[in-house]
């Protein structure tokens, strides 16, 4: 979140997206189960960013009507997808 702090202090774009990412935030965490919750927040700990990405991916499987409950069992899904899809980006 530092990371986002500097960044909103230096332009009004950077702010805006904080904003955003807040919103978002909540809007997926209303639909979480208090273990889901728990593992974003120790994500979110550990890596900003990270936290971001997931955020993004689980807001379009909402949207997109593919989850209308994220409990532990499918955001530990959701986060060894993400994974997958990165450690076959790395390799190429």
């Amino acid at each position: 979140m530092d990371e986002l702090q500097r960044f909103s202090t230096q332009s009004p774009q950077g702010a805006e997206a904080e904003q955003q990412i807040v919103q978002l935030e909540c809007a997926v965490k209303s639909i979480m189960s208090p273990d889901a919750r728990s593992r974003f927040a120790n994500i979110k700990l550990a890596s900003p960013q990270r936290a971001v990405q997931v955020l993004l991916v689980l807001a379009q499987l909402v949207h997109a009507g593919g989850i209308e409950q994220i409990d532990d069992a499918s955001f530990r899904d959701v986060l060894v997808k993400m994974q997958s899809k990165e450690t076959r980006l790395f390799r190429k």
